[in-house]
């Protein structure tokens, strides 16, 4: 059943992403693939290999920052297992509504290698609160800096942006009131339920106190672990902090590549924090169509709308489909290795099928001469 409900969420992902390039593309006057393979084989070489390394670097800074929590905690994970939980999360985020839907699928190879149930769910949870931190903090430079540039954006896509600091403010409050009485955040949260049972939003108020009080539990888990460790916190949060910037820099770097000028690319990274921080709200994978929405809407303010939807579909390629492919195939060897594992296999899968190649490539020589 579970892999029937990837295979769905899989096509509706793709689906959406089909709709929501021809949306966009809809949007443009003229433009085209050709177009865009042009700007491509016409872009600075330099540029669009910094584009590329720093969607890498999504990965990789994600892999770094789940390796930390890991080491902190006893558990050393060699660095391409953490790719691969990395890859994991990102790959199964972006085809579920939730933005740490990858989760569990992290979870399953962390305690296939050995780490322990309860020590996987506290490491992903403070992982997700320190990425959340992160795009909270970001955001807050982009106002400190640029705070004109909110002004930029349609009325739709303030709504969102305020939605989005909103949301993580929230989560960061509930954080901080963990960390100082988390029996009040259970009483509140039970007011809350008791509201919404009364205006029959919600039904089975007990489930739904069971439930908070097991998140709460958790999160009082990672206070607890994470209590007299400030070196791991800091390494993890730099090291999801550079998650962040990787994924800002790539629409940047692609700005360069394809002619953009240096005074106006601050402007590019800036716009796309306002972009993240509005998208951050929205429950559908990959926040597709509402994220393509915010970056044409704010590049459109300080260049022509073709240009804009021509950097959109350029650095969302690149950023999130192209790194989200690239997770899937990382993931799907990673399923490969563990069903090898648990054969009892001798060989690995990949090794076999690349045997079978060869051999049959050898044979069709042999046959020639």
């Amino acid at each position: 059943m579970k892999q029937k409900s990837k295979l769905i969420w899989s096509l509706v992902t793709l689906g959406l992403a089909v709709l929501t390039i021809l949306v966009v593309f809809s949007q443009s006057k003229g433009l085209t693939l050709g177009d865009l393979a042009d700007t491509l084989l016409n872009a600075h070489k330099g540029w669009l290999l910094l584009a590329v390394l720093s969607m890498l670097g999504i990965i990789f800074s994600e892999a770094e920052a789940l390796l930390c929590l890991l080491r902190h905690t006893g558990y050393i994970r060699r660095h391409r297992r953490g790719l691969l939980y990395a890859s994991a999360d990102i790959y199964f985020s972006a085809i579920t509504p939730s933005a740490s839907g990858g989760q569990p699928m992290t979870a399953f190879f962390m305690i296939t290698d050995g780490v322990p149930g309860g020590v996987v769910t506290v490491i992903l949870l403070v992982n997700l609160i320190l990425y959340t931190i992160s795009i909270l903090l970001i955001g807050v430079i982009s106002l400190l800096i640029r705070p004109s540039l909110f002004l930029q954006f349609s009325i739709y896509s303030k709504l969102l942006i305020l939605l989005g600091y909103l949301i993580l403010i929230g989560f960061v409050f509930m954080f901080f009131m963990l960390l100082v009485n988390g029996a009040r955040l259970y009483s509140w949260g039970c007011v809350i339920i008791k509201w919404l049972y009364g205006k029959k939003v919600i039904k089975q108020p007990e489930y739904w106190r069971s439930k908070l009080e097991k998140v709460i539990d958790d999160y009082q888990k990672c206070v607890g672990i994470t209590r007299g460790k400030p070196l791991m916190l800091v390494e993890a949060l730099l090291l999801n902090l550079m998650h962040r910037i990787s994924q800002l820099s790539v629409s940047m770097l692609v700005y360069l590549a394809t002619g953009g000028t240096a005074a106006m690319a601050l402007r590019v990274w800036l716009t796309q924090i306002y972009v993240i921080i509005g998208s951050n709200c929205v429950p559908i994978p990959g926040a597709m169509g509402a994220y393509d929405y915010l970056m044409v809407d704010g590049f459109s303010s300080f260049m022509s709308q073709q240009d804009a939807i021509r950097l959109e579909l350029l650095s969302r390629s690149l950023s999130f489909y192209t790194c989200t492919l690239i997770s899937a195939i990382i993931t799907l060897i990673g399923f490969i290795q563990y069903k090898d594992r648990k054969d009892g296999s001798g060989t690995s899968g990949i090794r076999r099928v690349l045997r079978k190649v060869f051999k049959k490539r050898h044979i069709t020589v042999s046959k020639r001469r």
